[in-house]
């Protein structure tokens, strides 16, 4: 099974990530090339991107017994971490700015703003929009990661050191992160 997580970015995508590195019976990767590589990801991986939302439809045809994990955080954090970056910061919302707002001249925060709520209302919709007899899924907020953590290694039956997983939520492992 894969396990596919959505995210707006800046949310602790790649602390997840590292958590979940301590488990046994998955690879895990943050922003692999499998997006570049036609949606080609190894059997039994946990992906971690905030991409994944632009492919969502894609992936749900392709894997079919996929597991979906929704990855939050307070999204006013979110917004100002990206915009702490400042416009030499994350591609992505360069690439919103420009393309999907045209070229925005509001201050980078609103953009930020706009961002985030987008993409939480994309995932949103992809995840409510599947039968849910069809598409498995869960809601993990950074911010429980403490309780939500144990659901998620339940969920899809990981098995490895899950303990030390949980341990990675408390060290900041992005040096932008804010």
């Amino acid at each position: 099974m894969n396990v596919f997580v959505l995210c707006t970015g800046r949310c602790g995508s790649m602390t997840f990530a590292r958590a979940c590195g301590h488990l046994t019976n998955y690879t895990s990767a943050h922003e692999s090339a499998g997006i570049r590589n036609g949606l080609d990801f190894p059997r039994d991986h946990i992906e971690v991107n905030n991409r994944l939302i632009w492919v969502a439809g894609q992936l749900e045809r392709r894997y079919a017994d996929a597991f979906y994990v929704h990855l939050t955080r307070d999204a006013e954090a979110v917004a100002r971490s990206y915009a702490a970056r400042g416009t030499d910061g994350p591609k992505i919302l360069g690439a919103w700015r420009r393309t999907i707002c045209q070229g925005s001249q509001r201050e980078l925060i609103a953009d930020a703003r706009q961002y985030c709520a987008a993409v939480n209302s994309l995932i949103g919709h992809f995840l409510d929009s599947v039968d849910p007899a069809r598409l498995r899924s869960m809601r993990f907020a950074l911010e429980r990661a403490e309780t939500d953590w144990p659901v998620f290694c339940r969920l899809i039956f990981a098995k490895g050191d899950i303990k030390a997983g949980a341990s990675e939520f408390n060290t900041r492992h992005n040096r932008y992160a804010t």
